[in-house]
């Protein structure tokens, strides 16, 4: 056992917050991520076309949203930031104590079981088709022990170009070997949480100076991108609106403004650039990250009108199943347009969304749903035994990736 998995594991005075909010589950949170999914497949969509190049519509003005859409994925970012922190709060809380072996279970739970069965299925591809397994198992090792982001900096070439989207995988779980534990031994020192957000805001300018950095060393966008070391503060800036949220000190008039003025500075953001150009990394991913948090504290603290069209029943969906959804997408777009040279652009995306569907709704209620209601009961068993008040809803929170 680790030094601050021992210290997690020793119980400790809950936190002295008696406007502690605690997080349920908000449907329109998984809507949100749903809209996140949709911009990252409008932007690789353009492969069906066989398009590459930065025009595809020839009108600057759609140009700009499908070739920014890879924005979705700094709204991935942020969202599970403040899911998982509001998790980690939530806990010790109720509790006194947070436990990070079970914290790590149950991200190895939530992620691993769709994960493995995707490279599985994707190895059984390489082999049929002749192509390098030594590459595929060298990008499975990879991506399973979550260092692919580093990997396909390196040397592009040694991952396969249809899995080199697994990158943002990585960045998030080397976040999250991390994360717990630092808020763990900074909520566990009462002089050290006094300085809790100067701390992380601190962390969040250093990262961002950090990428700024990177990129006037480089100008080359794949020796920047793909690095924790220049993206984690958009999951910082998810985390202090957990804790800021959590401890009733966001803003509590005008909340719904706010959420639509972050809405127009992030579209407007992200249709001004695209992921070669310096904006993202001279402070445009730091921008979308922060408008990622007003537009949650919109849907949380605020009847705003967006949370009936997060919350309505197919962007909840596509929320649920996003995780799936983004595993599968990209391997068969290439595959799709590799097999129908001779077809039609539509024909193309009709069957690449259609396989993309059957895929990813087969790893969704066959893989990941059996291994959530595994981890659901874990967690009731390990609720009832320390009679906490996590029973209810123990790990909903989790499903979020």
């Amino acid at each position: 056992m680790t030094a601050p998995e021992a210290q997690a594991d020793q119980p400790s005075p809950p936190i002295e917050e008696p406007a502690f909010r605690r997080l349920g589950h908000v449907p329109a949170l998984d809507g949100l991520r749903g809209a996140a999914l949709v911009m990252v497949l409008v932007t690789h969509s353009p492969i069906l076309f066989n398009v590459f190049e930065d025009r595809i519509f020839h009108n600057g003005f759609l140009d700009g949203f499908v070739t920014g859409g890879y924005a979705g994925l700094d709204i991935f970012f942020a969202l599970s930031g403040f899911l998982i922190t509001a998790l980690i709060l939530r806990e010790r809380n109720s509790t006194g104590h947070v436990s990070l072996r079970a914290f790590y279970r149950r991200r190895a739970l939530r992620l691993l079981p769709a994960l493995v069965f995707f490279l599985s299925c994707h190895m059984i591809y390489t082999i049929i088709r002749h192509l390098s397994v030594a590459r595929e198992r060298s990008t499975d090792v990879a991506a399973l022990f979550y260092f692919l982001n580093y990997k396909v900096t390196v040397n592009q070439a040694s991952v396969p170009g249809d899995l080199r989207h697994l990158w943002s995988l990585s960045v998030e779980e080397q976040f999250y070997f991390v994360w717990p534990a630092a808020l763990v031994l900074l909520l566990g020192v009462p002089r050290l949480r006094r300085y809790l957000v100067p701390i992380i805001v601190s962390a969040i300018a250093l990262i961002t100076l950090r990428r700024a950095e990177l990129w006037h060393l480089s100008h080359d966008w794949s020796h920047v991108a793909w690095r924790a070391d220049a993206r984690v503060d958009e999951m910082l800036i998810g985390g202090l609106l957990a804790w800021l949220w959590t401890r009733n000190r966001t803003p509590k008039r005008h909340v719904a403004l706010y959420g639509w003025i972050a809405v127009i500075a992030f579209f407007v953001s992200m249709h001004q650039s695209l992921v070669d150009h310096a904006w993202p990394y001279l402070g445009g991913y730091t921008l979308y990250a922060i408008t990622t948090a007003f537009v949650i504290l919109a849907i949380l603290d605020s009847t705003w009108v967006l949370n009936r069209g997060l919350g309505s029943r197919p962007m909840v969906a596509l929320g649920r199943a996003s995780y799936s959804i983004y595993l599968w997408h990209l391997p068969i777009f290439i595959y799709v347009v590799d097999l129908g040279k001779t077809w039609g652009a539509p024909a193309r995306v009709v069957v690449a969304y259609g396989l993309t569907g059957i895929c990813a709704g087969f790893s969704y209620w066959f893989i990941e749903r059996p291994a959530i209601n595994y981890k659901v009961r874990i967690e009731a068993r390990r609720s009832a035994t320390r009679d906490s008040g996590l029973a209810d809803r123990p790990v909903r929170l989790d499903e979020h990736r």
